[in-house]
């Protein structure tokens, strides 16, 4: 079909990793919040399998994970600032 951008959520009540189903290859293009909640935004092939992909974030002044940098997002009107990173998925 092609490539188009997907969104997903980050689930509710996670921790600060989470993983995420995701077509195989996809790339992550955006952070961010939509409704007050952290979303990712990601360019993916449509009829790509899917695999897990796992994801950290932390908090400004917290510890952060040594993984490749996302994003930033800001929620309820920028009271709560969440780093996004991404994981190998066996770390």
């Amino acid at each position: 079909m092609g490539l188009t951008v997907w969104k997903f959520h980050w689930p509710m009540n996670a921790p600060d990793v989470a993983d995420i189903s995701m077509p195989i290859g996809a790339e992550v293009i955006h952070v961010g919040e939509q409704d007050n909640r952290l979303c990712i935004w990601a360019r993916v092939e449509d009829s790509a399998p899917k695999a897990m992909y796992r994801f950290a974030i932390c908090g400004t002044g917290t510890a952060c994970p040594p993984d490749k940098y996302l994003g930033t997002a800001k929620l309820y009107g920028g009271q709560l600032i969440l780093h996004v990173f991404q994981q190998d998925f066996n770390s």
